[in-house]
């Protein structure tokens, strides 16, 4: 039965959702205090994760029970759809607050058109993070992440800032509001295996979070805060920028989110209002049963960026069913994890090179690929690629990519910029910093990436104030309490010398 299990969450992988009630604590780095939550009725806690079928049955009993022989993602026994009920708590969100993301959500075809529309921004980001930054490089970038954070950007934003973000990425609004969402469910997965002892274990999973930094004393807008933790599973947090604290303390939460492969420096200073951020991290491996990638007996020649070469052992993956698609100046294959994850190559043809090659028309076609011509006639291609080890990596502003190449430009004005679904207050986008890191090798994947925008501003202080003086000037009585209000002294004070 175990067995059959395992073959029936491999089917499933990409619909069990999880979910985290995430809270950070800053002390994770040190012996210091931890950030403080915005509304704090809600204590600090470790990573949680649960799930809960739509049947009642509680994860994992569930296993031993429920089965799928027939593919039609009913249970076989009490008839429910087989799908998860994933459940949110971030800092102020209400409990209880679910997001329900079924497997039909996933092939609905608004969804999908959504989807599509986000390869397009994937691959024209990707190619002008390239043109600008990478030539020469091993560079890795995160388009899931920036668009995560523009999705933060433009709930914030209103008009024409709103519109401009909107355009850039091709979306509407409704569609931002709906299908983000799911997104964000559909990139929280855990992946599941049974080991040698037949004990059900980890073998990868995905962790995206969003979060907003709100500066201590400035005044923001509840229901527009309240949005962004409900609908867009933002956790809140009030800190005191233009100190070293606030720095650690979003440092610490960017390396403990990203588990350590992201430096969680940022330019923050005591003009930062607040900082929309989203961090993404992927542990995946090539096989289930934690078996290694083979390396070539032979050693074939890498050629370099700058025509030199290196006599390298190549991985060799596993085959998959297709064969290389030929275009003019590149083919592209892919080698695939336990749990479906794709790594497309594509390689230059002749004299052309990876300039000539990376480019949005050439991403967003391999993107396209629905057929990798498995079946011809009577022959069943199947094909595996050799690849080397690699790392890559990518740390730099895009402010000028979302202006020069996106058109989102009222967002840098602090004249133009509107952000008042959140703050009243002049503010604009001082920075877009991207960082993203990804390590490919003969166990796995492992990837992180970091957006933060970070909206700076003179803060308008709602409030008239009036000043008085208190004069201590006869004999008098004192109570010394500490932050929690205890008493820790008290007394009269009759004469002074």
């Amino acid at each position: 039965m175990k067995k059959l299990i395992t073959i029936l969450s491999l089917a499933l992988t990409f619909v069990l959702l999880l979910t985290s009630c995430d809270f950070f604590k800053a002390n994770l780095v040190g012996e210091r205090d931890c950030t403080e939550h915005v509304w704090s009725d809600y204590k600090y806690n470790e990573l949680v994760h649960w799930r809960e079928y739509t049947c009642g049955c509680p994860w994992p009993e569930i296993v031993e029970e429920h089965v799928n022989l027939d593919g039609d993602l009913l249970c076989d026994i009490c008839g429910f759809q087989m799908m998860i009920v994933s459940y949110d708590q971030s800092a102020i969100s209400l409990a209880g607050e679910k997001i329900k993301v079924t497997y039909n959500d996933s092939i609905d075809e608004n969804y999908r058109v959504f989807l599509q529309k986000l390869d397009a921004f994937a691959a024209k980001f990707s190619s002008s993070a390239y043109e600008k930054y990478g030539e020469g490089k091993n560079i890795s970038v995160s388009p899931i992440s920036v668009y995560m954070a523009l999705a933060l950007v433009c709930e914030c934003g209103d008009g024409e800032t709103r519109q401009e973000i909107l355009d850039a990425v091709g979306v509407t609004y409704e569609e931002v509001n709906k299908y983000t969402k799911y997104l964000y469910a559909f990139c929280n997965q855990e992946f599941y295996t049974w080991n040698e002892e037949d004990e059900r274990v980890l073998s990868g999973y995905e962790l995206l979070t969003n979060s907003i930094w709100l500066k201590d004393g400035v005044q923001f807008k509840n229901d527009g805060v309240q949005k962004l933790s409900q609908e867009y599973n933002c956790d809140v947090f009030q800190t005191a920028f233009g100190t070293e604290k606030a720095k650690d303390d979003l440092k610490a939460y960017i390396e403990e989110k990203t588990r350590g492969l992201i430096d969680g420096n940022l330019p923050l200073d005591e003009e930062t209002l607040f900082v929309l951020l989203n961090t993404f991290y992927l542990n995946e491996a090539w096989s289930d049963i934690g078996n290694d990638l083979n390396f070539t007996t032979e050693k074939y020649a890498f050629t370099n960026f700058d025509g030199t070469t290196v006599n390298k052992n190549l991985l060799m993956g596993y085959y998959e069913g297709g064969k290389a698609q030929n275009f003019d100046t590149y083919s592209v294959f892919y080698a695939k994890t336990t749990n479906g994850f794709k790594l497309h190559f594509l390689v230059p043809n002749g004299d052309n090179t990876v300039d000539d090659v990376f480019t949005q028309a050439n991403i967003e076609n391999v993107l396209s690929i629905s057929s990798w011509g498995m079946y011809e006639g009577m022959i069943c291609h199947n094909t595996r690629v050799f690849f080397p080890e690699f790392e890559a990596e990518f740390s730099e502003s895009i402010g000028n990519i979302m202006q020069e190449d996106f058109g989102i430009v009222s967002l840098f004005d602090i004249d133009k910029c509107d952000m008042t679904n959140v703050i009243d207050s002049n503010v604009y986008c001082s920075d877009i910093i991207h960082k993203s890191k990804l390590k490919v090798d003969k166990t796995g994947i492992e990837g992180a990436a970091i957006t933060a925008a970070i909206m700076a501003g003179e803060a308008v202080d709602p409030f008239t104030y009036e000043y008085h003086d208190f004069v201590v000037d006869r004999a008098f009585g004192f109570v010394l309490t500490d932050q929690y209000g205890t008493v820790l002294f008290s007394g009269v004070v009759n004469t002074i010398e």
